[in-house]
Formats: C-alpha cells, sequence, structure tokens
C-alpha cells in the first residue's frame, strides 16, 4: 500500500539526522552537528562509518551502495544486523537489509510522470516550461528483524500499512 510521504515527514524532524553509503546521513539532538554527511568509497569504510554513526546520532539514513565497488549483500546484512543500535532508513527497497524502516519511492509514480512529460513535450509544450517535481508518494516497509535486535518496536498502525520484512 502505497502511502503520501508528506504523513511521515513530521515524525522524522524532532531529531538530528545522518546519511551513510554513497552517502550516508546521520541525524542527531546529542552533541553531533546536524546534518551530518558521510560517503563511502570502500565496505571497509561503510562499515566504519556505520559502527561511528551508531554512537553519534538518533537517526542514521541509508543512501545506496553504488560506488562501493567491493559491496557484499551479505556481510553488509549480517554486519547490520550485529552492530545496529539506532533506527535507521531507507529510501530504496534494495537497501532494506541495512535499515530499519523504508519510505520506498515508488517507480510507478516517475514513470506515470515521465509517460505525461513526454506526451506533452510531443504536444508541442516546451521542456523548459516543464516544472520538476518531488516524488509525493512511497510505499512503507519495515524491517523488523533488525529493528527488534536494536530494541526498536513499531506502533500496530505503522506496520498495518508497511510491507513488513521478517
Amino acid at each position: 500500500m502505497a502511502c503520501s510521504i508528506d504523513a511521515f515527514a513530521p515524525s522524522f524532524c524532532s531529531c538530528v539526522v545522518a546519511m551513510l553509503s554513497l552517502p550516508l546521513i546521520a541525524s542527531s539532538q546529542r552533541s553531533a552537528p546536524s546534518g551530518l554527511a558521510t560517503s563511502a568509497a570502500s565496505r571497509a569504510d561503510w562499515k566504519a562509518a556505520f559502527l561511528e554513526m551508531q554512537s553519534q546520532v538518533d537517526v542514521l539514513l541509508l543512501g545506496n551502495f553504488a560506488g562501493i565497488n567491493d559491496w557484499n549483500e551479505a556481510d553488509a546484512k549480517a554486519f547490520a544486523e550485529a552492530n545496529t543500535k539506532i533506527p535507521s532508513g531507507a529510501m530504496y527497497d534494495f537497501m532494506m537489509p541495512y535499515a530499519t524502516l523504508g519510505l520506498i519511492k515508488i517507480a510507478d509514480e516517475q514513470g506515470i510522470h515521465a509517460g505525461k512529460t513526454a506526451l506533452a513535450i510531443l504536444k508541442g509544450q516546451s521542456p523548459s516550461a516543464i516544472p520538476v517535481v518531488p516524488n509525493k508518494e512511497a510505499q512503507t516497509m519495515l524491517n523488523v528483524k533488525l529493528a527488534a535486535k536494536a530494541g526498536i518496536v513499531f506502533k500496530p498502525e505503522l506496520v498495518r500499512h508497511a510491507v513488513v520484512l521478517k
């Protein structure tokens, strides 16, 4: 079931966030500065940043692993399961083995917009007159196994409207 991204945005605004991978983002109300961002060039860099953020921020937002040439999904999953202590989020379904909560982009929304944009151009509209628009829909995903290891319990209403990974 798709949901509006706006419906969840306020809950992410009360703490500092950090981002990891290409990029790694962290957020915290602790002493860490707001809006930390870290890039990782290797699996070792990603692991080091992931560990560091566990004690420095309240929420970790995972980007993607593009550009990490030695990425190993099984190793990263085992590492995340062994070391997750804080809530983490993702925007891509393929990052959910390493995150507790995902607001996943819906490709259909982007495809429909691309099709409508192409039709408008074919009808003579100038591409420069077509605005860039943000995504408005997302699929909520929960990684309950990873969340349980971090002591995170999701509210039942969130679970009811999410795809739950076990």
